[in-house]
């Protein structure tokens, strides 16, 4: 017979959310740092800071870009796990994290170059339409 065990855990992006509900134009809002806690040798917590334009910069530490950025907030809390589980998690997700993060921002450039050849692409249509 087969030992199946299962890990459990717990999410709390409210408690995320609730931290940030001063930030009014969430389309700033940035994943910042992760870190792993480990609260013991079966429980890791995952922790990410978050980055955001103020809105009023003189209230915030910024940083050359406008941005500031919060303590870490716990996003997950992963139980009930052998160590060798803890282990992978406390090594894979900061990888993870700044991989998801890089594919981000190259999808993001992306679509903004793709709006200004849109963009370039209608002028030349009315052009072409005018003669």
């Amino acid at each position: 017979m087969e030992n199946k065990r299962s890990s459990s855990y717990s999410s709390s992006p409210y408690s995320l959310c609730r931290h940030l509900d001063h930030v009014k134009n969430r389309s700033n809002l940035r994943v910042g740092e992760p870190s792993i806690e480990r609260e013991s040798p079966n429980t890791v917590e995952i922790r990410l800071t978050a980055r955001y334009k103020p809105d009023d910069e003189d209230d915030h530490e910024t940083d050359q870009l406008g941005y500031t950025k919060t303590e870490p907030l716990t996003a997950l809390r992963i139980t009930d796990l052998t160590e060798t589980e803890a282990d992978l998690i406390k090594a894979f997700v900061p990888v993870a994290v700044d991989d998801v993060r890089e594919g981000l921002e190259s999808y993001t450039e992306t679509v903004e170059h793709a709006e200004e050849l849109e963009a370039k692409i209608e002028r030349t249509d009315g052009l072409i339409e005018e003669t």
